[in-house]
């Protein structure tokens, strides 16, 4: 065999700039928050055009609708992804569920519109799930770079809680302004 026509290996090669590019983007999304579950839901024909999700800024919409329904104020990763350019598009999210059951409440507010039973749902365990949503968004960019800005959202913290009002303090005995010079 002749060694001239041999493929490098990837330690010989090194990683390409594209690569280096979805995993550095894995690494962020991976440090901003315990993520801990992923999901996918896709839609039927009917629905996409039912409700507009060829267009990813109406989708973007409706999926963060879906987490405030269910009550969701976590963190969270969203990448819209159509397969090879037909439009369609789904949303790959990322969310911390912390043992406290949002995860499941997340999955039934998008069962009544779509399949939520694909294979990799559920519980994150190892870097795959946002080297794949990693990946996916890099996809939607390179295809179609107008619209990949509404392909994405992150939200890194949980909501505040409302501000304690504090208490107010007394402005006086009511009796109003005096003139300057009155202190009697």
């Amino acid at each position: 065999m002749d060694d001239h026509y041999a493929r490098p290996t990837l330690t010989e090669a090194g990683t390409s700039p594209r690569s280096r590019l979805i995993q550095e983007t894995a690494r962020f999304w991976s440090s901003l928050a315990d993520f801990d579950r992923f999901l996918t839901v896709s839609f039927s024909q009917e629905i996409h055009d039912a409700h507009g999700f060829r267009n990813p800024a109406n989708l973007m919409k409706f999926v963060k609708r879906r987490l405030r329904s269910a009550g969701y104020d976590g963190a969270y990763v969203i990448v819209l992804h159509d397969n090879d350019g037909t439009r369609y598009f789904h949303p790959h999210i990322l969310l911390v569920d912390g043992g406290t059951g949002s995860y499941e409440k997340v999955k039934r507010a998008f069962f009544a519109y779509g399949d939520v039973s694909h294979v990799g749902n559920g519980p994150i365990e190892s870097f795959g799930a946002f080297t794949y949503c990693a990946t996916r968004l890099i996809e939607t960019e390179d295809r179609d770079p107008l619209n990949s800005a509404d392909c994405f959202d992150m939200r890194v913290e949980r909501s505040l809680p409302p501000r304690r009002r504090r208490r107010r303090r007394r402005r006086g005995t009511g009796r109003g302004r005096r003139p300057a010079g009155d202190h009697g």
